[in-house]
């Protein structure tokens, strides 16, 4: 089945103002538009009852820096009805952000005119296998190379900060997934072992944990709700400047309609149920080791569907 589509977006407005408090001279006053365009294909392909190919192309044309093109495929394999193994290729970018590529205030930072879009090319295989018709079990090892990293240097010739196109990282890892159904109870397990380096140096990457857990379950109410909890977990991390940042649990709540009440799909959620006191490093160019993240946080979500009959 062939899939087509495009996609154009215009930015009105995007203004970058700074002054000191009482000095109504703009230290930045930059105002510009920009607009993007996007085509894109997806074609799947089944050669036989086990082969089968999924392929796509997405090509975006930025007016601020030019074009990028995206690949993405797959190869799937299944030797039985219970086994699947995947191989999956792609290709993404990150453009520059307005700040990243136009802010300078000529005390702390400059233009770079040659800033370049991020770049990520990934490669993954898996295996996927059925073992009874309400448990599953997923294995996936990963690599994802990363290049044209924007990163903030001092700009020798000046002494201003600029954001320049500097490294290369690399990310290789396992994941290991398993997924239980019985009637209306289902729950799913999750582990991420990885390791992110340097490509240069080889050396391991600041602010990346090593171990990544995620645990799901979800149970009916009564007849018309629906609960999930879920667990997060991370293993500690280092900063740049080798602070050392705790690991971090993080437990959510959710409460939702299983069906519409008057048309109206309810919800309500508590985030970081525990009100844990998580971190996260900072940039090596902030004064603070890691900033504090919220603590507990209650979200209520209701949501109407129109639809013509």
């Amino acid at each position: 089945m062939l899939t087509v589509g495009s996609e154009f977006r215009y930015n009105l407005q995007q203004r970058q103002r700074l002054h000191l408090d009482g000095d109504p001279v703009m230290l930045v006053n930059d105002e510009r538009t920009s607009d993007i365009f996007a085509v894109y294909l997806q074609d799947e392909v089944k050669i036989s009852s086990w082969f089968s190919m999924n392929a796509g192309l997405r090509l975006d044309r930025y007016s601020t820096f030019g074009s990028a093109v995206s690949p993405r495929a797959a190869v799937i394999l299944r030797p039985n009805p219970k086994t699947d193994i995947k191989y999956m290729f792609g290709r993404a970018f990150r453009a520059p952000t307005a700040f990243e590529a136009y802010y300078a205030d000529g005390v702390t930072q400059e233009i770079n005119p040659a800033l370049r879009p991020e770049t990520v090319t990934s490669h993954g295989v898996s295996v996927e296998r059925m073992l009874t018709p309400s448990f599953s079990v997923a294995v996936e090892g990963f690599h994802n190379q990363m290049n044209q990293l924007i990163n903030l240097r001092i700009d020798p010739a000046t002494g201003l900060g600029e954001y320049v196109n500097l490294s290369s990282d690399g990310t290789e890892g396992l994941e290991f997934q398993l997924d239980a159904r019985h009637s209306r109870l289902g729950a799913a397990l999750s582990y991420t072992l990885q390791r992110s380096t340097d490509s240069l140096t080889g050396t391991a990457l600041a602010n990346s944990p090593k171990h990544l857990a995620k645990s799901k379950v979800q149970a009916p109410v009564r007849s018309m709700f629906l609960m999930s909890l879920e667990l997060q977990y991370e293993s500690p991390e280092s900063t740049y400047t080798q602070f050392r940042i705790p690991d971090s649990l993080d437990a959510n709540a959710t409460v939702s309609t299983r069906k519409p009440i008057w048309g109206f799909d309810l919800s309500a959620s508590c985030y970081n149920l525990l009100d844990r006191r998580n971190y996260d490093p900072v940039s090596p160019w902030l004064r603070e080791q890691r900033l504090e993240q919220n603590g507990r946080e209650f979200l209520v979500r209701i949501t109407r569907t129109f639809s013509r009959r």
